[in-house]
């Protein structure tokens, strides 16, 4: 269900026309990408990992 949401989100994001397989595995690896994120700031016990994390997803151009 939220890699399909992401692929709908993903697909109104596209500039140019991506097909619905790539549009598919860039929203697994954007699902897989928070997940371990979350995972990560869990087990450390701190939500402040995470959003240094995901910041750093971002800054490298993995996350739109």
């Amino acid at each position: 269900m939220n890699v399909r949401w992401l692929v709908c989100v993903l697909s109104l994001r596209q500039t140019a026309r991506a097909s619905a397989a790539a549009l598919q595995r860039q929203a697994l690896a954007i699902f897989a990408a928070i997940e371990g994120a979350q995972l990560v700031a869990r087990s450390r016990g701190d939500v402040s990992v995470y959003d240094d994390i995901v910041e750093a997803y971002r800054a490298a151009g993995l996350l739109p």
